[in-house]
C-alpha cells in the first residue's frame, strides 16, 4: 500500500506552550532553591534543597529533550514515530487497525510481534492525520462498539426483543453511575468524616463485594476493567475508592508491632480472591483486553482489599486481654509523628507516625497508658490513652 500523504507533525502548539512554561517555573524555581541554599544560615536544611533544585533541573531537561525528540512522519509506504526513549515504525501493509486509549493514540499490527504505535493524547486534535487514517485503516473502537451490540442482539437471556435488551443496557448504564458515585462518596466519607466510623467500615466491606456480585452475576451488562469506547459503563470507581479509602485508613489507625501474621494472611487473602475472580467461567476478561493488563488490576485490588481486610480482622475485632504499660510523650519531632519515653514496645528512639487528631490530642510531658493486644491473626498491636497533662 502507498499513499501520496506525505506529512511530519509535530507537538500541538498548546501541549508546546504548557510543557514550555512548565519547563520555565521549574528552572526558574531551581535557581531559587540555589540561591536559597547559598544564603540560608540554617545548614541542616542545605543537603534537602540542592537535592530538591536537583530534582527541578532534571525534570526541567527531561521535558526539554522530550519536546525536542518528538516526531511523527508519514511517509509513502510507512508511519514513524519517535519520542522520549522509544523509536518505531510501521509498515501500511502491516497495519491491522487504529483505537483510542484512556493515555494514548495507538496504531495496531496485525503481526503481534510487531511493535504498537503509541501517541500521546495531546496529538488527538490533528484532524487531516485522523481523516487520512480513518479513510485507510481500521477503526478498532468502532469494531469493537459493533461486535458488542451484535452480542447483545444475540444474547435471548437478555430479553425477547431488541428493544427490551436496550432498555436493560440503559438501566444497567445508569445504575452503574450511582453505584460509582455511592462508592466515590462513600470512601470519602470513611476517610475523612469523624463520624459513624463503625458503621462506615463495615459498608466499606460489603459495598465492594455486592458490586463485584452485581458485575459477576449481572448478565454481562455490568464491567469492571473495560475499554475507554464501548456501549457498557465500567464499575471500577465503586470498587477502587471505597476499598483504597478503607485500606488507608485502617492502615494509618492502628499501630501494629508485629507484621509476619498479617503479611501471611494477606498473600493468602490476595491469592483467593485472585482465584475467585479468574474462576468465573462466563468471566469476559479475554474479551476486555490483555491477559496480562487485566491480571495486574486485579492482584492490586486484590492487595489492597485484603490487607485492609487483614488488619481490620487482626485489630479492630481483637477481643483479646490488653497489657497496659504507662509512659511520657517524649517530643513532637514533626507534624504527625510523636516519640515516647521507651517502656514496653516502645522504645525511646522511635518516632511514631499518628492521625492528626492524635498528634494535636498530645501534648509533650502528657502521661499516655499504652494498651497492647495479641491481635485475632497473632500480630500484636497497640494503641494510646491520654490519662493527664
Amino acid at each position: 500500500m502507498k499513499t501520496d500523504f506525505h506529512k511530519e507533525y509535530e507537538l500541538p502548539k498548546w501541549v508546546k506552550i504548557f510543557l514550555g512554561t512548565f519547563i520555565s517555573i521549574t528552572g526558574l524555581g531551581a535557581i531559587a532553591l540555589c540561591y536559597f541554599a547559598y544564603t540560608t544560615k540554617e545548614s541542616d536544611a542545605v543537603p534537602v534543597i540542592l537535592f530538591v533544585a536537583a530534582l527541578l533541573i532534571i525534570i526541567s531537561g527531561l521535558l526539554s529533550y522530550y519536546l525536542k525528540r518528538w516526531r511523527l512522519l508519514v511517509s509513502d509506504e510507512e508511519i514513524y514515530f519517535r519520542e522520549f526513549l522509544s523509536e518505531k515504525s510501521l509498515r501500511f501493509v502491516d497495519v491491522f487497525g487504529w483505537r483510542i486509549t484512556r493515555n494514548y493514540f495507538v496504531i495496531e499490527p496485525k503481526d503481534k510481534m510487531l511493535p504498537k504505535l503509541k501517541i500521546d493524547h495531546g496529538f488527538r486534535k490533528s484532524e487531516e492525520f485522523f481523516d487520512w487514517l480513518d479513510k485507510n485503516f481500521k477503526n478498532l473502537d468502532a469494531e469493537d462498539i459493533l461486535d458488542e451490540i451484535k452480542q447483545v442482539e444475540q444474547d435471548q437471556n437478555l430479553g425477547n426483543t431488541s428493544e427490551e435488551k436496550q432498555l436493560k443496557l440503559q438501566q444497567a448504564r445508569r445504575l452503574t453511575s450511582i453505584l460509582n458515585g455511592v462508592g466515590f462518596t462513600l470512601g470519602l466519607l470513611l476517610f475523612f468524616s469523624p463520624f459513624f466510623t463503625d458503621l462506615l467500615y463495615y459498608l466499606s466491606i460489603a459495598f465492594p463485594i455486592g458490586v463485584y456480585l452485581l458485575y459477576r452475576y449481572g448478565n454481562g451488562f455490568y464491567r469492571i476493567n473495560e475499554r475507554q469506547w464501548t456501549i457498557y459503563n465500567s464499575l471500577s470507581l465503586a470498587l477502587v475508592m471505597p476499598i483504597l479509602m478503607f485500606s488507608c485508613k485502617i492502615f494509618t489507625r492502628y499501630h501494629v508491632l508485629d507484621y509476619i501474621h498479617i503479611l501471611i494472611s494477606w498473600l493468602i487473602a490476595t491469592s483467593l480472591i485472585v482465584f475467585i475472580y479468574f474462576s468465573d467461567p462466563k468471566q469476559p476478561y479475554k474479551k476486555e483486553g490483555k491477559l496480562w493488563s487485566i491480571a495486574v488490576h486485579v492482584i492490586l485490588f486484590a492487595m489492597a482489599f485484603s490487607l485492609g481486610l487483614c488488619i481490620f480482622y487482626n485489630c479492630y475485632l481483637d477481643n483479646s486481654k490488653p497489657a497496659i504499660y504507662r509512659t511520657i510523650v517524649a517530643a513532637k519531632p514533626q507534624k504527625d509523628f510523636i516519640s515516647f519515653e521507651g517502656i514496653g514496645p516502645i522504645k525511646s528512639n522511635d518516632n511514631i507516625n499518628v492521625s492528626p487528631t492524635t498528634y494535636h490530642h498530645f501534648n509533650v510531658g502528657d502521661s499516655v497508658l499504652i494498651e497492647v493486644r495479641q491481635g485475632k491473626l497473632g500480630s500484636p498491636w497497640f494503641r494510646f490513652m491520654k490519662i493527664n497533662s
